[in-house]
């Protein structure tokens, strides 16, 4: 396969040639590159073991053409040519984006072999136009594994103009996305340090998480099959700042051979927009590639004065307040930045934050399919329903989240740290843990939510706040003492033990359902309601100190 790309590559020399670049210098630099691609396993598939690398690449491609089958069931489905060519590209762009970001933010920035070729006599053009094309490459074969089913349907039901030009849209599509993403990055790399850029990339990747989460849920329920017949079949003048669309409307134009000025301005921003933009990049930002490159593998050191800041100061004065002195308190601190620091472990745990609100946004929503009041009928009849009780049990699945995350690690050869040391009792060191998550996930979270709910049903949903969080801290607390016990960042990313975690989580819905049965029938019987309040208040005391008591020999 690499042989083969790498003859495809030689049919645009003369471009590489015409746009100054080393030719010979970059196809030996992708030749290598493109070798070991096969053995980097994508970001969905980290957890596989070596000897199953060989088909990472198939086993993508294969993936994404099923994604791509999806996709091609809406060009034959939706009425609109318009609408369904623009979903198919912004779902191509949106794809191709986030694996250039997922996959290969990375592979761009990579300074591991600067020692090699940084020395050698390679200009910064041709040292970037190397990476981006290696880059290019693979994104061009998952771009065609997404794409061979909408081409293939297109050919069918529009004709062979169409689909020609479909494909050649993919590949503009695919060349815009990924000059866009890493003039982005060239740019960042220009003005921003290290670590900011490292920042940068990991909350974007957090944020279009949660984006994609929330479109998948919510967008389909907010629109019908009535809705998707009304949309708009023509292009209005606003079509110009959507890129989409432009792939769209010239596709529409080889479909109707409309030759409407709109048609013929998308034409030509589909073809002229991606070649611009390349042009750019590779005149105004990649001279500047390879000098950065190699500042971003020196680690710089910058020493400051203490300074007396207000939020540290409170910082200490609550683990103080929280925490025993020693393990506990120390364990506390530890996770504090870590939380704080971690990348990784940020890209794991903010993600389930996002869905949480995902999904009581959806939960709402559909609430009000079932019936045919109009939305503000619907807000008005909140306060006499029961549905904030989903928002105060939902926030124990975020929790579970990061008590199954904090487990792992890349560096996870470091936990050494806690059995070589003198500790006697490592429940401190989990009681540590337990509360650091409390207080820098769970209370803000369970407060916010609090705070809308008291908004919207004022003072009679307190007690139901008051019960929900004791029954918020018994499962938890429960879900800690029955399961596996472990410090923090001990364990390998692949040594995750899916069908146990899948069985806790099954177990803990069954005991949140339970509770929060039990929450909503017996909130009519006041007497009741608190006898169970002030049980499950006494068992998380007890299962508290149990959990502190935890010794060497249960923890795996």
């Amino acid at each position: 396969m690499s042989s083969f790309l790498l003859h495809v590559l030689d049919l645009f020399k003369p471009i590489f040639l015409w746009q100054k670049i080393n030719y010979v210098q970059l196809r030996s630099i992708i030749g290598v590159k493109l070798e070991m691609d096969n053995r980097r396993s994508p970001s969905f598939q980290q957890q596989r073991s070596n000897e199953e690398t060989s088909y990472t690449l198939a086993l993508t491609f294969f993936v994404f053409a099923i994604l791509g089958g999806l996709i091609s069931f809406l060009i034959g489905y939706l009425p609109s040519t318009l609408l369904s060519f623009s979903i198919y590209h912004a779902y191509l762009m949106m794809m191709i984006t986030l694996t250039l970001i997922s996959d290969f933010s990375s592979v761009l920035l990579d300074t591991s072999d600067n020692t090699i070729l940084l020395p050698r006599p390679i200009d910064s053009k041709t040292f970037y136009a190397a990476r981006a094309t290696h880059i290019f490459l693979y994104l061009i074969q998952i771009g065609l594994a997404l794409s061979i089913f909408p081409i293939i349907v297109t050919f069918i039901i529009h004709g062979f103009s169409a689909g020609l030009f479909t494909i050649l849209a993919t590949f503009l599509n695919i060349f815009f996305s990924v000059s866009l993403t890493n003039g982005l990055y060239l740019l960042l790399m220009r003005f921003t340090s290290e670590e900011k850029l490292k920042s940068i990339i990991n909350y974007f990747q957090i944020g279009m998480t949660i984006f994609m989460m929330l479109a998948y849920q919510v967008l389909p329920r907010l629109l019908s099959k009535e809705d998707l017949t009304h949309v708009a079949t023509e292009l209005n003048w606003w079509f110009v700042f959507i890129p989409p669309m432009w792939m769209a409307g010239a596709t529409k134009f080889f479909i109707e051979f409309n030759t409407q000025w709109l048609y013929l301005l998308a034409l030509i921003l589909c073809i002229a927009v991606p070649f611009a933009s390349w042009k750019a990049v590779n005149k105004y930002l990649a001279p500047y590639f390879a000098s950065k490159i190699s500042d971003l593998g020196i680690s710089t050191r910058v020493v400051e004065t203490p300074v007396e800041r207000t939020g540290a100061n409170y910082f200490t004065q609550l683990t103080n307040w929280i925490t025993k002195p020693g393990i506990e308190r120390a364990t506390f601190t530890f996770m504090r930045y870590a939380f704080a620091r971690d990348r990784k472990l940020k890209l794991r745990v903010y993600p389930a934050i996002g869905s949480f609100f995902v999904i009581v946004a959806v939960i709402f929503l559909q609430g009000k399919t079932h019936g045919d009041t109009s939305w503000l009928a619907y807000f008005k009849e909140l306060p006499e329903t029961k549905i904030h009780l989903v928002g105060i049990y939902a926030c124990i699945f975020v929790l579970v989240t990061v008590f199954l995350e904090i487990n792992f690690s890349d560096d996870y050869k470091s936990a050494w740290i806690f059995k070589s040391s003198p500790i006697e009792k490592p429940g401190e060191i989990l009681v540590g843990v337990f509360k650091a998550v409390m207080i820098n996930f769970y209370l803000p979270l369970y407060g916010f939510i609090s705070l809308i709910i008291l908004l919207v049903w004022k003072d009679r949903a307190i007690t139901d706040l008051l019960f929900g969080f004791v029954a918020s801290w018994f499962l938890l607390l429960l879900m800690s003492v029955l399961g596996d016990k472990r410090v923090p960042f001990s364990q390998a990313p692949t040594a995750r033990n899916q069908a146990g975690n899948i069985a806790l989580v099954i177990f803990l819905m069954i005991l949140i359902g339970i509770i929060a049965a039990s929450h909503y029938f017996l909130a009519s019987i006041s007497y009741l309601f608190w006898v169970l309040f002030f049980v499950l208040l006494l068992a998380s005391y007890f299962l508290f100190d149990r959990y502190r008591k935890t010794t060497w020999d249960r923890i795996q």
